[in-house]
């Protein structure tokens, strides 16, 4: 299925590169009523815990963290979500929320949102649509279980190389995380302090070099080293 042409090109672009160009040509019309761009400024939740959402957003251009948090304020990454990635897959298919997942954008995210009600209905009459929204959710769910399984076995090292491979965006400069240490900390289940002197080893061996609210990677390959290093 094409893009609505009432999208601007970046959207239809991402769309087109996205599991909704698998679905029948014929259901275009009702995902395209819609379908609305949006855009939102990096450290936007959009959508918290315990929030019910009838939204299913396709990533355009940006980055979204999805993650769970405890009563404590400790958050878990769960997966992240870029370019011609959905979010909201999972609460369409299972028909109920999960009241601790959140989603966050790191950077400036611009967005598609998408009826989670025309998608639902449509999946319960067309096996087009059911059957890349099933595989979908499997492959997501697969990488989740791959996160999960690096912040519950791996060492901090390890978890903090894998997420900075999986923040960094390209800018003129290079490969660039914008991110904090408490940031950083959140997304892999640690600590400021411990993630602090974890970066600091990364910029004492010239894989990273530190600014206020950036992370420069200056040596990914040494970091996807660290960040495969197998969990004792």
């Amino acid at each position: 299925m094409n893009a609505p042409e009432s999208l601007p090109a970046a959207a239809r672009n991402a769309w087109n590169d996205s599991l909704l160009a698998q679905f029948p040509e014929h259901v275009a019309g009702v995902l395209a009523d819609r379908a609305t761009p949006r855009h939102f400024a990096s450290g936007d939740v959009i959508h918290g815990a315990g929030e019910a959402s009838g939204v299913v957003y396709l990533i355009v251009e940006g980055l979204a963290r999805i993650f769970v948090s405890s009563p404590a304020g400790r958050e878990v990454t769960v997966r992240y979500a870029a370019r011609g990635e959905l979010v909201g897959l999972p609460t369409l298919a299972a028909g109920r929320h999960n009241p601790g997942v959140s989603v966050k954008v790191m950077i400036d995210t611009d967005c598609v949102s998408l009826s989670a009600s025309s998608l639902s209905r449509l999946a319960a009459t067309e096996v087009g649509v059911a059957w890349p929204i099933a595989r979908y959710i499997a492959e997501t769910l697969h990488l989740s279980e791959q996160l999960w399984s690096n912040n519950v076995f791996q060492q901090v090292p390890p978890r903090v190389a894998y997420h900075l491979l999986e923040l960094c965006t390209r800018e003129a400069g290079g490969l660039v995380v914008h991110a904090t240490q408490d940031e950083v900390a959140r997304a892999v289940g640690s600590v400021r302090e411990v993630v602090a002197r974890t970066l600091g080893d990364f910029a004492s061996r010239a894989l990273i070099e530190r600014e206020p609210r950036i992370i420069r990677l200056l040596d990914p390959a040494g970091l996807h080293r660290i960040a495969a290093t197998q969990p004792r």
